[in-house]
């Protein structure tokens, strides 16, 4: 990929659109053509616009589709990441839930963590993430 691969000092992001597929399931059952090309479109130039982030801040996209995306950056870079979500909601019209952890796994606990307890924030992996899957799971359950 490049020379993060072995840098031990790199995050690991995790991002997914806020509610997107709602967006989408409502234009299909209103069979509304336009609204899920609008929606399809917004998401599609979502993708290009993380990956042309990434670049200046000496990350890598590693994998994206649809709403969702993973990359890894520089820890240096983190201070960034709040611009990102920024810019998506004022580019696309929506708001985003971003894990970061120093692992893929980790980023994808902080990315869950994100969007059960509220959606459209950054979470940063800790151990102390595993009470609030816990808090979160009873919730939805109630």
């Amino acid at each position: 990929m490049n020379d993060l691969k072995n840098n031990p000092n790199t995050l690991f992001l995790f991002i997914d659109g806020d509610s997107i597929g709602a967006l989408c399931g409502k234009a299909v059952l209103a069979d509304d053509v336009e609204e899920l090309h609008s929606v399809s479109s917004r998401i599609d130039a979502a993708q290009d616009f993380i990956q042309h982030w990434c670049e200046p801040v000496g990350g890598i996209k590693i994998a994206g589709g649809g709403d969702e995306a993973s990359m890894q950056i520089p820890e240096e870079a983190k201070h960034k990441i709040e611009n990102l979500r920024e810019s998506i909601k004022k580019a696309f019209g929506y708001t985003i839930s971003v894990g970061v952890g120093r692992s893929l796994s980790k980023a994808g606990v902080a990315l869950l963590v994100a969007k059960l307890t509220g959606k459209n924030k950054i979470v940063y992996f800790s151990k102390s993430l595993k009470k609030d899957i816990e808090k979160a799971k009873r919730r939805v359950r109630e």
